[in-house]
């Protein structure tokens, strides 16, 4: 495997618990990330105090980026990961999420220049959800890595030009693609397409999507699906803009004349 410096971003919104199983199985890779950056979309004090509990074990350095609660303003803080990450291969999840023990070796196995890594997520239930943010313990989920799909990975791989199954809990880049593409769309407040839609302008500026099936697992945390802006509608169709006018580049973007106030890294505590 190639020596590919790289960063792993996390967003969280209060759900301490969950962060904790997540920074666990972080930790628990077989290859670990060069940096590890919480991407913090305005938790409370409870976050902090596991940060601070994994910052104390992490081999590997944690940052911690916070900024008020101000609605879900996803891209902004995805932004602000990107543009502080380090090193220039990022791994993107979220924090209601467990990796399998090789999620990070497979992400960098499959790296290539100006190719978009896109994974996968296997949902969890109430039941075990509710077990795990309980014990923290996460050895008997499945990692679905048999021999026979280690040996058919060929026709488990594939390179598309479309983000059919992009999702944002599951996603590695090039720091310089998104850049090129000024990350994230910070006029799509709430939930939407909004992984997409930054998938989508990758794409149309000349980066391959590639498919990592059986590769690069994560099992996804239940949960309700809240919504603290409601702006589905006007998201999707910012997303079909996107792709109709094979836009690369967007105005509001890691780039900015007016940045967001009540934005801290914890670090400067």
């Amino acid at each position: 495997m190639r020596d590919i410096k790289t960063t792993l971003f996390v967003t969280t919104f209060n759900w301490p618990d969950a962060l904790a199983v997540c920074l666990k199985s972080i930790l628990n890779q077989t290859v670990l990330p060069n940096e590890i950056i919480i991407a913090d979309d305005g938790s409370t004090n409870e976050t902090r105090e596991i940060i601070k509990e994994f910052r104390a074990i992490s081999p590997v350095p944690i940052e911690h980026i916070w900024i008020a609660d101000n609605g879900y303003r996803i891209n902004h803080i995805r932004n602000l990961a990107i543009k502080a990450a380090k090193h220039p291969f990022i791994i993107q999840i979220d924090g209601d999420v467990i990796l399998d023990k090789n999620f990070v070796k497979d992400h960098l196995r499959f790296a290539k220049p100006n190719r978009l890594n896109m994974g996968r997520r296997i949902r969890l239930n109430e039941k075990q959800t509710e077990e795990i943010c309980l014990t923290k313990d996460f050895q008997d989920l499945s990692s679905f890595r048999s021999y026979l799909f280690c040996l058919l990975h060929q026709y488990l791989l594939y390179s598309t030009k479309t983000v059919r199954g992009l999702r944002g809990c599951n996603v590695a880049y090039w720091k310089k693609n998104a850049l090129d593409v000024n990350g994230y769309d910070e006029t799509m407040e709430g939930k939407g397409k909004n992984d997409k839609e930054f998938g989508a302008r990758l794409i149309n500026a000349g980066a391959i999507g590639f498919n990592l099936k059986k590769y690069a697992i994560c099992y996804h945390l239940d949960h309700e699906d809240h919504d603290r802006v409601t702006n589905r509608k006007i998201n999707d169709l910012i997303f079909k803009k996107s792709i109709e006018e094979k836009k690369t580049m967007i105005e509001f973007g890691i780039f900015k004349t007016e940045p967001y106030p009540n934005v801290l890294s914890s670090n400067m505590e």
